[in-house]
Protein backbone atom coordinates (compact mmCIF):
# COMPACT_ATOMS: atom_id res chain seq x y z
CA UNK A 1 0.00 0.00 0.00
CA UNK A 2 1.31 3.24 -0.39
CA UNK A 3 0.68 5.79 1.71
CA UNK A 4 -2.66 7.20 2.25
CA UNK A 5 -3.50 10.39 3.92
CA UNK A 6 -7.24 11.77 4.92
CA UNK A 7 -7.05 15.50 4.41
CA UNK A 8 -9.11 16.10 7.48
CA UNK A 9 -8.26 17.79 11.29
CA UNK A 10 -10.36 14.49 13.24
CA UNK A 11 -10.43 11.48 16.03
CA UNK A 12 -9.22 8.61 13.92
CA UNK A 13 -11.10 4.75 14.79
CA UNK A 14 -9.78 1.28 13.02
CA UNK A 15 -12.34 -0.89 12.48
CA UNK A 16 -12.30 -3.89 13.68
CA UNK A 17 -12.70 -6.17 9.98
CA UNK A 18 -9.73 -7.59 9.18
CA UNK A 19 -10.44 -8.54 5.21
CA UNK A 20 -11.45 -5.16 4.40
CA UNK A 21 -9.56 -2.08 6.70
CA UNK A 22 -12.32 0.85 7.27
CA UNK A 23 -10.97 3.78 9.45
CA UNK A 24 -13.79 6.12 10.70
CA UNK A 25 -12.66 10.33 11.44
CA UNK A 26 -14.75 12.30 13.21
CA UNK A 27 -14.27 16.15 13.23
CA UNK A 28 -12.20 16.92 16.20
CA UNK A 29 -12.64 19.30 18.99
CA UNK A 30 -10.52 22.30 19.56
CA UNK A 31 -9.15 22.96 16.50
CA UNK A 32 -10.50 24.96 12.82
CA UNK A 33 -9.73 24.54 9.38
CA UNK A 34 -9.33 27.41 6.77
CA UNK A 35 -13.17 27.10 6.11
CA UNK A 36 -14.02 28.08 9.53
CA UNK A 37 -16.99 25.87 9.81
CA UNK A 38 -18.56 24.65 12.75
CA UNK A 39 -20.01 21.43 11.69
CA UNK A 40 -19.29 18.02 12.95
CA UNK A 41 -19.09 15.29 10.33
CA UNK A 42 -18.40 11.30 10.73
CA UNK A 43 -16.54 9.83 7.84
CA UNK A 44 -15.94 6.59 6.83
CA UNK A 45 -13.13 5.97 4.56
CA UNK A 46 -11.90 2.37 2.98
CA UNK A 47 -8.10 1.79 2.44
CA UNK A 48 -6.68 0.35 -1.06
CA UNK A 49 -4.29 -2.16 0.20
CA UNK A 50 -3.66 -2.72 -3.64
CA UNK A 51 -2.83 0.76 -4.27
CA UNK A 52 0.56 1.96 -4.62
CA UNK A 53 0.21 5.69 -5.30
CA UNK A 54 0.06 8.27 -3.14
CA UNK A 55 -3.25 9.54 -2.43
CA UNK A 56 -5.59 10.93 -0.71
CA UNK A 57 -9.01 8.78 0.49
CA UNK A 58 -12.30 10.22 0.03
CA UNK A 59 -14.88 8.85 2.32
CA UNK A 60 -17.38 6.13 0.98
CA UNK A 61 -19.89 7.91 3.05
CA UNK A 62 -20.62 10.40 6.05
CA UNK A 63 -23.14 11.45 8.79
CA UNK A 64 -23.56 14.84 10.47
CA UNK A 65 -22.43 15.02 14.42
CA UNK A 66 -24.39 17.22 17.47
CA UNK A 67 -20.99 18.52 17.91
CA UNK A 68 -16.93 18.25 17.64
CA UNK A 69 -15.36 14.50 18.48
CA UNK A 70 -13.25 14.46 21.41
CA UNK A 71 -12.79 10.71 20.87
CA UNK A 72 -13.90 7.91 18.54
CA UNK A 73 -13.91 3.85 19.53
CA UNK A 74 -15.22 1.04 16.90
CA UNK A 75 -16.01 -2.47 18.25
CA UNK A 76 -17.24 -5.27 16.62
CA UNK A 77 -20.38 -6.22 19.03
CA UNK A 78 -23.62 -6.06 18.55
CA UNK A 79 -26.36 -7.48 15.75
CA UNK A 80 -24.87 -4.88 13.01
CA UNK A 81 -22.56 -6.24 10.42
CA UNK A 82 -19.94 -3.29 11.01
CA UNK A 83 -20.10 -3.35 14.57
CA UNK A 84 -20.58 -0.55 16.73
CA UNK A 85 -19.26 3.54 16.24
CA UNK A 86 -18.69 5.31 19.38
CA UNK A 87 -17.89 8.91 19.83
CA UNK A 88 -17.32 11.22 22.95
CA UNK A 89 -18.41 14.44 22.03
CA UNK A 90 -16.85 18.31 23.30
CA UNK A 91 -20.83 18.53 24.61
CA UNK A 92 -20.62 15.39 26.68
CA UNK A 93 -22.69 13.79 24.74
CA UNK A 94 -22.14 9.87 23.92
CA UNK A 95 -23.45 8.61 20.84
CA UNK A 96 -23.71 5.28 19.05
CA UNK A 97 -23.36 4.98 15.46
CA UNK A 98 -24.47 1.81 12.92
CA UNK A 99 -21.54 1.74 10.40
CA UNK A 100 -23.05 -0.21 7.89
CA UNK A 101 -25.81 2.49 7.79
CA UNK A 102 -23.56 5.33 7.55
CA UNK A 103 -21.60 2.94 4.82
CA UNK A 104 -25.31 2.98 3.08
CA UNK A 105 -25.96 6.03 2.75
CA UNK A 106 -29.07 5.57 5.19
CA UNK A 107 -27.72 8.59 8.05
CA UNK A 108 -30.75 9.29 9.53
CA UNK A 109 -31.11 5.28 10.83
CA UNK A 110 -27.34 5.49 11.64
CA UNK A 111 -27.79 6.90 15.07
CA UNK A 112 -28.42 3.75 17.46
CA UNK A 113 -28.41 5.63 20.65
CA UNK A 114 -27.23 8.87 22.31
CA UNK A 115 -27.30 9.65 25.78
CA UNK A 116 -26.22 13.17 28.15
CA UNK A 117 -24.83 11.30 30.95
CA UNK A 118 -22.21 13.23 31.07
CA UNK A 119 -21.91 17.03 32.08
CA UNK A 120 -18.72 18.22 30.71
CA UNK A 121 -16.54 16.99 27.44
CA UNK A 122 -15.54 13.48 27.30
CA UNK A 123 -11.63 13.21 27.30
CA UNK A 124 -11.70 9.07 27.45
CA UNK A 125 -13.75 6.16 25.60
CA UNK A 126 -12.18 2.68 24.83
CA UNK A 127 -14.42 -0.85 24.43
CA UNK A 128 -13.43 -3.68 26.10
CA UNK A 129 -11.27 -6.16 24.36
CA UNK A 130 -12.04 -9.17 26.72
CA UNK A 131 -16.03 -8.20 26.56
CA UNK A 132 -16.61 -5.70 23.17
CA UNK A 133 -20.41 -5.38 24.23
CA UNK A 134 -18.85 -3.20 27.39
CA UNK A 135 -17.18 0.54 27.08
CA UNK A 136 -16.33 2.85 29.38
CA UNK A 137 -16.23 6.92 29.25
CA UNK A 138 -14.56 9.74 30.69
CA UNK A 139 -15.10 13.34 30.93
CA UNK A 140 -15.11 16.34 33.19
CA UNK A 141 -15.65 16.30 36.95
CA UNK A 142 -14.22 12.97 37.25
CA UNK A 143 -17.15 10.53 35.63
CA UNK A 144 -16.41 7.45 34.49
CA UNK A 145 -19.24 5.72 33.11
CA UNK A 146 -19.60 2.09 31.77
CA UNK A 147 -21.84 1.50 29.12
CA UNK A 148 -23.44 -2.34 28.49
CA UNK A 149 -24.39 -2.11 24.43
CA UNK A 150 -26.25 -5.48 24.04
CA UNK A 151 -28.53 -3.98 27.27
CA UNK A 152 -30.00 -1.23 25.72
CA UNK A 153 -27.10 1.26 26.04
CA UNK A 154 -27.60 1.29 30.10
CA UNK A 155 -24.83 2.75 32.10
CA UNK A 156 -23.44 3.07 35.13
CA UNK A 157 -20.78 4.70 37.14
CA UNK A 158 -17.69 3.13 37.83
CA UNK A 159 -17.79 4.05 41.48
CA UNK A 160 -17.76 6.97 43.48
CA UNK A 161 -16.30 9.88 42.51
CA UNK A 162 -12.43 9.56 42.52
CA UNK A 163 -10.85 12.94 45.23
CA UNK A 164 -7.41 12.36 42.81
CA UNK A 165 -9.04 13.54 39.58
CA UNK A 166 -10.95 16.58 37.85
CA UNK A 167 -11.65 15.83 34.50
CA UNK A 168 -10.35 12.76 32.63
CA UNK A 169 -8.27 12.92 29.83
CA UNK A 170 -7.64 9.24 28.92
CA UNK A 171 -8.45 5.46 29.99
CA UNK A 172 -7.79 2.24 29.05
CA UNK A 173 -9.03 -1.53 29.98
CA UNK A 174 -6.95 -4.15 31.22
CA UNK A 175 -6.09 -6.77 28.57
CA UNK A 176 -5.75 -9.88 31.12
CA UNK A 177 -8.58 -9.07 33.76
CA UNK A 178 -11.97 -7.39 32.06
CA UNK A 179 -13.14 -6.02 35.27
CA UNK A 180 -9.97 -3.55 35.62
CA UNK A 181 -9.59 -0.19 34.23
CA UNK A 182 -7.45 2.84 34.41
CA UNK A 183 -8.18 6.63 33.59
CA UNK A 184 -5.97 9.55 33.77
CA UNK A 185 -6.13 12.57 34.79
CA UNK A 186 -5.34 16.50 34.47
CA UNK A 187 -4.52 16.57 38.01
CA UNK A 188 -1.80 14.17 37.10
CA UNK A 189 -3.41 11.48 38.66
CA UNK A 190 -3.79 7.14 37.44
CA UNK A 191 -6.62 5.68 38.98
CA UNK A 192 -7.33 2.45 38.94
CA UNK A 193 -10.47 0.64 39.21
CA UNK A 194 -12.32 -2.52 39.97
CA UNK A 195 -15.35 -2.82 38.37
CA UNK A 196 -16.58 -5.94 40.58
CA UNK A 197 -16.05 -3.63 43.48
CA UNK A 198 -17.48 -0.54 42.32
CA UNK A 199 -14.53 1.43 43.45
CA UNK A 200 -11.02 2.68 42.66
CA UNK A 201 -7.85 0.37 44.23
CA UNK A 202 -5.16 2.36 43.06
CA UNK A 203 -3.78 5.71 42.62
CA UNK A 204 -0.24 6.58 40.81
CA UNK A 205 1.35 9.38 40.06
CA UNK A 206 1.35 9.83 36.43
CA UNK A 207 2.95 13.16 35.84
CA UNK A 208 5.60 11.50 38.06
CA UNK A 209 5.80 13.73 40.65
CA UNK A 210 4.14 13.48 43.87
CA UNK A 211 -0.06 14.18 43.18
CA UNK A 212 -1.14 17.69 44.11
CA UNK A 213 2.20 19.43 43.40
CA UNK A 214 2.99 22.15 40.63
CA UNK A 215 4.42 19.77 38.00
CA UNK A 216 1.20 17.05 38.31
CA UNK A 217 -0.70 20.04 38.00
CA UNK A 218 0.09 19.52 33.72
CA UNK A 219 -1.97 16.15 34.26
CA UNK A 220 -1.26 12.75 32.66
CA UNK A 221 -2.27 12.93 28.49
CA UNK A 222 -2.00 9.12 28.20
CA UNK A 223 -2.24 5.84 29.54
CA UNK A 224 -2.07 2.14 28.32
CA UNK A 225 -1.77 -1.39 29.37
CA UNK A 226 0.52 -3.83 28.79
CA UNK A 227 -1.37 -6.40 26.25
CA UNK A 228 1.15 -9.34 27.81
CA UNK A 229 1.08 -8.20 31.17
CA UNK A 230 -1.86 -7.49 33.80
CA UNK A 231 0.01 -5.60 36.90
CA UNK A 232 2.21 -3.41 33.62
CA UNK A 233 1.30 0.34 32.22
CA UNK A 234 2.65 3.44 30.94
CA UNK A 235 1.53 6.64 30.79
CA UNK A 236 2.65 10.28 29.40
CA UNK A 237 1.91 13.78 30.00
CA UNK A 238 1.61 16.70 27.48
CA UNK A 239 4.04 18.85 29.93
CA UNK A 240 6.99 20.09 27.93
CA UNK A 241 9.21 19.70 30.89
CA UNK A 242 8.65 15.89 31.36
CA UNK A 243 8.18 14.70 27.80
CA UNK A 244 8.52 10.88 29.43
CA UNK A 245 7.26 7.73 29.40
CA UNK A 246 6.87 6.30 32.20
CA UNK A 247 6.63 2.46 33.09
CA UNK A 248 4.73 1.49 35.49
CA UNK A 249 4.37 -2.48 37.43
CA UNK A 250 1.68 -2.07 40.31
CA UNK A 251 3.81 -4.98 42.18
CA UNK A 252 5.75 -1.76 43.34
CA UNK A 253 3.77 1.52 42.09
CA UNK A 254 5.42 3.74 44.98
CA UNK A 255 7.76 5.12 41.41
CA UNK A 256 8.28 4.36 38.19
CA UNK A 257 9.59 0.97 37.18
CA UNK A 258 11.64 2.92 34.33
CA UNK A 259 11.61 5.57 32.23
CA UNK A 260 11.56 6.20 28.15
CA UNK A 261 13.11 9.65 27.10
CA UNK A 262 12.64 10.55 23.25
CA UNK A 263 10.53 13.72 22.92
CA UNK A 264 11.63 16.97 23.24
CA UNK A 265 7.98 18.49 24.02
CA UNK A 266 5.18 16.74 25.56
CA UNK A 267 3.67 13.44 24.47
CA UNK A 268 -0.12 13.80 23.63
CA UNK A 269 -0.76 9.59 23.02
CA UNK A 270 0.18 6.13 23.07
CA UNK A 271 -0.57 3.31 21.33
CA UNK A 272 0.70 -0.71 22.42
CA UNK A 273 0.51 -2.97 19.79
CA UNK A 274 -1.64 -5.85 21.28
CA UNK A 275 -0.13 -8.50 18.42
CA UNK A 276 3.39 -7.79 19.96
CA UNK A 277 3.72 -6.18 23.40
CA UNK A 278 7.42 -5.14 22.43
CA UNK A 279 6.35 -2.15 20.40
CA UNK A 280 4.93 0.38 21.61
CA UNK A 281 4.10 3.62 20.02
CA UNK A 282 3.79 7.76 21.03
CA UNK A 283 3.17 10.81 19.15
CA UNK A 284 3.72 14.28 21.04
CA UNK A 285 4.23 18.55 20.79
CA UNK A 286 7.30 17.68 18.68
CA UNK A 287 5.38 16.77 15.32
CA UNK A 288 7.06 12.95 16.20
CA UNK A 289 5.82 9.13 15.88
CA UNK A 290 8.36 7.06 17.80
CA UNK A 291 7.77 3.10 18.02
CA UNK A 292 10.10 1.57 21.23
CA UNK A 293 10.83 -1.92 22.01
CA UNK A 294 9.22 -1.80 24.92
CA UNK A 295 11.33 -4.61 27.00
CA UNK A 296 14.79 -2.69 26.02
CA UNK A 297 13.60 0.93 26.15
CA UNK A 298 15.33 1.54 23.08
CA UNK A 299 13.67 3.72 20.13
CA UNK A 300 12.76 0.76 17.34
CA UNK A 301 11.64 3.00 14.01
CA UNK A 302 10.29 6.50 13.78
CA UNK A 303 7.64 7.98 11.36
CA UNK A 304 8.01 11.04 9.17
CA UNK A 305 7.66 14.62 11.57
CA UNK A 306 4.30 16.12 10.49
CA UNK A 307 4.03 19.37 10.14
CA UNK A 308 2.41 20.27 13.67
CA UNK A 309 1.62 18.45 16.70
CA UNK A 310 0.55 14.61 16.31
CA UNK A 311 -2.48 14.77 18.93
CA UNK A 312 -2.94 10.48 17.92
CA UNK A 313 -1.49 7.75 17.14
CA UNK A 314 -2.95 3.91 16.78
CA UNK A 315 -2.33 0.38 15.82
CA UNK A 316 -5.14 -1.16 14.06
CA UNK A 317 -6.04 -3.72 16.42
CA UNK A 318 -7.29 -6.40 13.52
CA UNK A 319 -4.29 -5.89 11.54
CA UNK A 320 -1.15 -4.13 12.91
CA UNK A 321 0.63 -3.78 9.41
CA UNK A 322 -1.43 -0.69 9.31
CA UNK A 323 -1.19 2.26 12.22
CA UNK A 324 -2.68 5.89 11.72
CA UNK A 325 -1.31 9.09 13.10
CA UNK A 326 -2.98 12.33 13.18
CA UNK A 327 -1.86 16.15 13.62
CA UNK A 328 -3.09 19.04 13.93
CA UNK A 329 -1.78 20.08 9.99
CA UNK A 330 -4.81 18.73 9.03
CA UNK A 331 -4.10 15.31 8.28
CA UNK A 332 -4.72 11.97 9.08
CA UNK A 333 -2.08 9.77 8.10
CA UNK A 334 -2.23 6.14 7.03
CA UNK A 335 0.92 3.84 7.33
CA UNK A 336 2.51 0.73 6.82
CA UNK A 337 5.31 -1.90 8.49
CA UNK A 338 8.32 -2.10 6.36
CA UNK A 339 10.86 -5.43 6.48
CA UNK A 340 13.24 -2.52 4.75
CA UNK A 341 14.46 1.24 4.93
CA UNK A 342 12.46 3.25 3.19
CA UNK A 343 14.88 5.94 2.12
CA UNK A 344 17.35 3.25 0.89
CA UNK A 345 14.15 1.23 -1.08
CA UNK A 346 13.95 4.41 -2.97
CA UNK A 347 17.87 4.87 -3.74
CA UNK A 348 18.02 1.81 -4.90
CA UNK A 349 14.50 1.74 -7.50
CA UNK A 350 16.45 5.06 -8.94
CA UNK A 351 20.17 3.52 -8.95
CA UNK A 352 18.17 0.61 -10.85
CA UNK A 353 16.21 2.08 -12.98
CA UNK A 354 17.85 4.63 -15.69
CA UNK A 355 14.53 6.05 -16.40
CA UNK A 356 12.93 6.77 -12.93
CA UNK A 357 12.95 10.45 -11.52
CA UNK A 358 15.84 12.21 -9.97
CA UNK A 359 13.38 12.81 -6.72
CA UNK A 360 11.26 10.91 -4.50
CA UNK A 361 8.15 12.23 -2.27
CA UNK A 362 8.77 13.23 0.83
CA UNK A 363 6.33 11.19 2.58
CA UNK A 364 7.39 7.72 3.75
CA UNK A 365 4.62 4.79 3.43
CA UNK A 366 6.00 2.65 6.43
CA UNK A 367 7.33 2.36 9.78
CA UNK A 368 10.89 0.26 9.33
CA UNK A 369 11.52 -1.46 12.03
CA UNK A 370 14.93 -2.90 13.23
CA UNK A 371 13.57 -6.44 14.26
CA UNK A 372 10.55 -7.71 12.69
CA UNK A 373 7.11 -8.16 14.84
CA UNK A 374 6.22 -10.89 16.14
CA UNK A 375 3.08 -11.60 14.06
CA UNK A 376 5.79 -11.74 10.75
CA UNK A 377 8.22 -13.70 12.60
CA UNK A 378 8.54 -17.51 12.33
CA UNK A 379 7.46 -19.07 15.40
CA UNK A 380 9.49 -22.79 15.04
CA UNK A 381 11.58 -23.99 11.81
CA UNK A 382 13.57 -27.24 11.56
CA UNK A 383 15.33 -29.01 8.58
CA UNK A 384 16.51 -32.59 7.89
CA UNK A 385 20.15 -33.14 7.84
CA UNK A 386 22.13 -36.64 6.66
CA UNK A 387 22.00 -39.52 9.06
CA UNK A 388 18.69 -38.88 10.54
CA UNK A 389 19.07 -35.82 12.14
CA UNK A 390 16.71 -32.67 12.62
CA UNK A 391 17.75 -29.19 13.04
CA UNK A 392 15.29 -27.25 14.53
CA UNK A 393 14.49 -24.06 16.95
CA UNK A 394 11.67 -22.67 18.92
CA UNK A 395 9.94 -19.15 19.99
CA UNK A 396 11.19 -17.76 23.23
CA UNK A 397 15.06 -19.59 22.97
CA UNK A 398 17.85 -17.81 21.36
CA UNK A 399 19.65 -21.79 21.09
CA UNK A 400 19.34 -24.09 17.73
CA UNK A 401 18.81 -27.54 18.57
CA UNK A 402 20.22 -30.70 16.82
CA UNK A 403 17.95 -33.96 17.48
CA UNK A 404 19.09 -37.24 16.12
CA UNK A 405 16.10 -39.86 14.97
CA UNK A 406 17.14 -43.70 15.20
CA UNK A 407 15.02 -45.68 13.30
CA UNK A 408 14.30 -49.34 13.67
CA UNK A 409 13.97 -51.64 10.79
CA UNK A 410 12.27 -54.12 11.91
CA UNK A 411 9.25 -51.97 13.67
CA UNK A 412 8.93 -50.63 10.57
CA UNK A 413 8.50 -53.54 8.66
CA UNK A 414 5.78 -54.87 11.34
CA UNK A 415 3.76 -51.34 10.21
CA UNK A 416 3.95 -51.58 6.88
CA UNK A 417 2.95 -55.66 7.38
CA UNK A 418 -0.37 -54.63 9.58
CA UNK A 419 -1.47 -51.47 6.89
CA UNK A 420 -1.12 -53.69 3.76
CA UNK A 421 -3.12 -56.26 6.01
CA UNK A 422 -6.09 -54.16 6.86
CA UNK A 423 -6.86 -53.27 2.97
CA UNK A 424 -9.32 -56.33 3.59
CA UNK A 425 -11.50 -57.81 5.79
CA UNK A 426 -10.69 -61.08 5.20
CA UNK A 427 -6.73 -60.10 5.61
CA UNK A 428 -7.18 -58.95 8.87
CA UNK A 429 -8.92 -61.81 9.99
CA UNK A 430 -5.86 -63.80 8.84
CA UNK A 431 -3.43 -62.13 10.68
CA UNK A 432 -5.64 -62.44 13.95
CA UNK A 433 -5.90 -66.23 13.26
CA UNK A 434 -2.07 -65.97 13.06
CA UNK A 435 -1.15 -63.99 16.51
CA UNK A 436 -4.09 -66.15 17.67
CA UNK A 437 -1.77 -69.14 17.18
CA UNK A 438 0.93 -66.88 19.08
CA UNK A 439 -0.75 -66.29 22.07
CA UNK A 440 0.78 -67.29 25.73
CA UNK A 441 -1.92 -66.25 27.85
CA UNK A 442 -6.17 -66.63 27.67
CA UNK A 443 -6.60 -62.79 28.22
CA UNK A 444 -4.51 -62.04 25.18
CA UNK A 445 -6.41 -65.26 23.53
CA UNK A 446 -9.69 -64.12 23.95
CA UNK A 447 -8.45 -60.35 22.89
CA UNK A 448 -7.30 -61.72 19.85
CA UNK A 449 -10.63 -64.05 19.49
CA UNK A 450 -13.12 -61.10 19.93
CA UNK A 451 -11.12 -59.32 16.84
CA UNK A 452 -10.98 -62.15 14.71
CA UNK A 453 -14.95 -62.80 15.10
CA UNK A 454 -15.26 -58.28 14.64
CA UNK A 455 -13.64 -58.84 10.87
CA UNK A 456 -15.76 -61.74 9.88
CA UNK A 457 -19.21 -61.76 7.18
CA UNK A 458 -21.66 -62.65 10.29
CA UNK A 459 -19.68 -60.84 12.80
CA UNK A 460 -22.88 -60.04 14.99
CA UNK A 461 -24.05 -63.34 15.86
CA UNK A 462 -20.61 -65.10 16.29
CA UNK A 463 -20.07 -62.38 18.55
CA UNK A 464 -23.50 -63.43 20.65
CA UNK A 465 -22.54 -66.93 20.45
CA UNK A 466 -19.00 -66.58 21.80
CA UNK A 467 -20.38 -64.32 24.93
CA UNK A 468 -22.61 -67.13 25.98
CA UNK A 469 -25.98 -65.52 24.66
CA UNK A 470 -28.98 -67.78 22.36
CA UNK A 471 -30.27 -65.22 20.00
CA UNK A 472 -33.27 -67.13 19.35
Amino acid sequence: MGYQFIERTAVPAWGPQQAEPLIAAGTVAGAMDASFSNTSTLEIFKLPLDSDDVSSLSAVNKVEAAARFQRLAWSQHGAQPLGVLAGGLENGDVTFWDPQAIVDGNGEASVLHTSSAHTGAVGGLEFNALQPNLMASGATNGEVFIWDIVNEYKSHSAGARSQRIESVTDLAWNNQVQHILVTASNTGALVVWDLRQHREIMALNGAGSAIGSAQSRAGASAVAWNPASATQLVSASADDNSPEILFWDLRNANAPARTLAGHQRGILSLSWCRKDAGLLLSSGKDNRTICWDAAAGEIVGELPPAANWVYDVQWNNANPNLLSGASFDGRVSLYTLSREDPAAAAAARVVDDPFAPQSTSAFAPSLSLKRPPKWLARPCGGVFGFGGQLVHFGSGSTSVSVTKFVSEPELAQQAQQLESLLQTNEQAAELCRERLGQCRGSDEERSWQVLQILFESDARDKLIRFLGFDKS
